[in-house]
């Protein structure tokens, strides 16, 4: 059987509707000053297995994990994860046909942009910089969900051009 290979616009609407993008920032207080550590995840979701393989054939990396329910029974839902190693590379792939989450990628990007191999010492600049991307990607992310959900589903008008049947759900 040969690779599926996916329009990289499909995945980015895939990662757009039932993905996240995040990264968090660990400080150091206990030993030297300006030391960090920077974690990434880049993820979609979906009941799709298949799809989801398909997602990891095209891109060449990551793995497909099972949501389990409490007596480890798959709950039918699935999350293809990016490692870490490969998310500059698809983040850099997917954004030019990112619409919902491209501010969220380019924060990641500028993160990994301040990365330092070696030693997590960095200069008040980076630390500060680091603080601040890191606060807009929780912003951006809604860190309060219910409030993110309460704010757009309430938000939301209803369209007289694309909804052609109205029908209680």
């Amino acid at each position: 059987r040969s690779p599926v290979k996916l329009p990289i616009a499909y995945i980015a609407g895939y990662l757009d509707a039932d993905g996240s993008i995040s990264a968090s920032l660990t400080l150091n207080k206990r030993s030297l000053k300006n030391r960090s550590c920077l974690q990434f995840s880049v993820n979609i979701a979906g009941q799709n297995a298949e799809v989801l393989g398909e997602i990891m054939e095209t891109l060449e990396c990551g793995e497909i994990r099972a949501y389990v329910t409490a007596g480890y029974k798959s709950s039918g839902a699935y999350r293809y994860d990016v490692p870490t190693s490969d998310i500059e590379r698809v983040l850099n792939l997917l954004i030019p046909f990112l619409r919902l989450k491209r501010t969220q990628a380019e924060v990641v990007l500028a993160m990994l942009k301040t990365r330092s191999r070696g030693s997590h010492r960095v200069s008040d600049e980076i630390m500060e910089l680091r603080q601040q991307l890191t606060a807009t990607l929780q912003r951006l992310n809604g860190q309060d969900s219910e409030a993110y959900r309460k704010k757009w589903v309430n938000s939301v008008e209803p369209s007289s051009t694309l909804v052609r049947k109205w029908e209680a759900i």
